[in-house]
């Protein structure tokens, strides 16, 4: 039983690795069209790089995929926490305490019938006492 929690765990946060992994084509878009902008622009006006209000406008274009980035970052960080509640709350711990109890049970059942015959064998009678234990 306690292989099988334990490869259950592993599944679990393989699964949920995996989810936090998964591949944003979104946010590398955006950087990578940033750069092909700029290194476009450098290339074409090279004396320009050095200007002020260049410099101003291309702050004000890393601010703005700055925001762009932050806000899909928190949208990510939202959808991670809503599947990590769902993994908790997914009644997986409720299963296995349920299962838990049912093998204990039958543990303490097939412990009391071996104390039984034990004692049978024993004395050489039989005991009438019945044990009634419910799963």
């Amino acid at each position: 039983m306690r292989q099988r929690v334990c490869r259950s765990l592993n599944e679990t946060q393989r699964k949920f690795i995996s989810y936090l992994g998964r591949y944003q084509k979104v946010q590398q878009f955006k950087i990578n069209e940033y750069c092909e902008n700029y290194n476009r622009f450098s290339r074409e006006f090279p004396d320009l790089i050095g200007n002020q209000e260049t410099r101003k406008e291309l702050i004000s274009r890393v601010d703005v995929l700055n925001k762009q980035l932050w806000e899909s970052i928190q949208t990510r960080k939202d959808e991670s926490m809503n599947e990590r509640l769902s993994y908790m709350e997914g009644g997986w711990v409720q299963l296995e305490m349920v299962k838990l109890c049912s093998s204990i049970a039958k543990l303490i059942e097939l412990e009391f019938k071996r104390f039984f015959t034990i004692s049978a064998i024993v004395t050489s009678h039989i005991i009438n006492e019945e044990v009634d234990l419910q799963e």
